[in-house]
């Protein structure tokens, strides 16, 4: 069953083509995204902070250089205490610069405040787009597809955040390595238990021509550093409705494919779950949003803003959640899993490389509470990655960007997305 949460403090404006990122493990950060509506909306560089122990947002001003305003951009989340963001949206057809910007959290541990600093790379990038996807699976982020501003893409990139000086690779497929279509506003999520553990798994989206998808894809990197794609075997169950501007959460080893749009943008999508253990896909009926946001902790899933399909040129600022270990889901413990080959697997990747919120912490019986109770202060020791990617954007240079001061206004801008 699907829940409506009270929210309090300073709560955000309605918004859409937002993203949300759990950090810490107790709380959540808001960025970016539009907000109006009949058409007319503003583009933001807001920033935000839920307290997941008890649904209280924070507006917060970090230090440094900020983001430009945008929406349809992607974040993802470095290790426990910082968050990166990457291209999207201006508004009016333009497309934000294609700098990587980083938020770090480490420094409140001594009673400092958060800092925006643009991380230094060397050589080409990924390029401006939007809705695109974003992971980090260390030591690397990834970037797939998306919209360069003339067309659809299904190219790969990925940079170390353990080697400096940091660059951008593309990825380099066999000639007639099999791959997905090029699209936009699809979903992509790591898989960090069973058997498609370290794999990107992307589902949906649009294509070039306005056809929404629903196939699903896993990206490997072999111990010899190739890389390539399969396809979700689908054994069991119906496969979910096509289409775009949806997300995705990994539970576990389950995929949850949550609300987006199809042909009909009136028409509410259920939410689909894929069962990466027996190939089995499901579907509930649950949140019905799409161009919003989520995200997990433990057996709750949440969903944030976008537009309900019932009025698609006004979104919302609702806090949604439902939990997967209860009625209508029930999906916990790994039921009926089968150990055939066919299925989506990784190349022998071991599970310990890394943990969702879904799977870190014990169970209770409410994962916010444990959540409040493990502290919302940054470790005290630096992981290999985090600490690498703050020496290099803290360290003068000729890639180093100045910080500004008067850059911590708020910044916005006006037209469409």
């Amino acid at each position: 069953m699907t829940t409506m949460e009270d929210q309090a403090g300073e709560v955000p404006l309605p918004r859409f083509g937002h993203t949300t990122t759990l950090v810490g493990g107790t709380r959540v950060v808001l960025f970016g995204g539009a907000t109006g509506d009949a058409g007319r909306y503003t583009i933001t560089a807001d920033t935000y902070v839920l307290d997941v122990s008890n649904n209280i947002w924070e507006r917060t001003v970090p230090e440094g250089q900020p983001p430009s305003p945008r929406a349809a951009h992607a974040a993802a989340c470095v290790d426990q205490f910082q968050l990166v963001i990457y291209g999207g949206a201006t508004g009016g057809g333009s497309l934000s610069p294609d700098e990587l910007y980083l938020l770090d959290f480490r420094q409140e541990a001594n009673r400092q405040r958060s800092q925006w600093m643009p991380v230094p790379v060397q050589g080409p990038t990924p390029g401006r787009r939007y809705g695109h996807s974003l992971v980090f699976h260390k030591p690397n982020l990834i970037v797939f597809g998306g919209n360069n501003g003339t067309q659809a893409e299904n190219d790969i990139w990925h940079l170390d955040v353990e080697r400096a000086p940091f660059t951008w690779a593309q990825v380099e497929l066999q000639p007639q390595a099999r791959k997905p279509h090029p699209r936009v506003y699809h979903s992509a999520e790591v898989c960090r238990e069973g058997p498609a553990t370290g794999m990107m798994v992307v589902f949906g989206g649009r294509t070039a021509d306005n056809r929404s998808l629903n196939d699903t894809w896993g990206l490997r990197q072999h111990r010899d550093g190739r890389w390539d794609w399969v396809e979700a075997p689908g054994k069991k169950g119906s496969p979910p409705d096509k289409r775009f501007q949806h997300s995705s959460i990994f539970v576990g080893s389950k995929l949850l494919i949550i609300g987006g749009r199809g042909d009909d943008v009136a028409r509410p999508l259920p939410t689909a779950m894929y069962d990466t253990e027996n190939c089995e896909w499901t579907n509930f009926p649950s949140i019905h949003r799409f161009r919003h946001s989520s995200w997990s902790l433990q057996s709750l899933f949440f969903a944030y803003g976008g537009f309900d399909h019932r009025n698609p040129s006004a979104p919302t600022n609702h806090l949604q959640v439902a939990d997967i270990n209860r009625p209508p889901f029930s999906i916990g413990g790994g039921a009926g899993a089968t150990s055939s080959p066919q299925r989506l697997a990784s190349p022998g990747q071991s599970a310990s490389r890394g943990a969702t919120a879904a799977a870190s912490s014990a169970q209770s019986p409410d994962p916010r509470s444990t959540a409040a109770e493990a502290g919302g202060g940054p470790a005290s020791r630096d992981s290999t990655a985090a600490e690498t990617l703050r020496n290099q954007t803290a360290t003068p240079g000729p890639s180093h960007l100045p910080v500004d001061s008067t850059a911590r206004q708020r910044r916005s801008s006006q037209g469409s997305v």
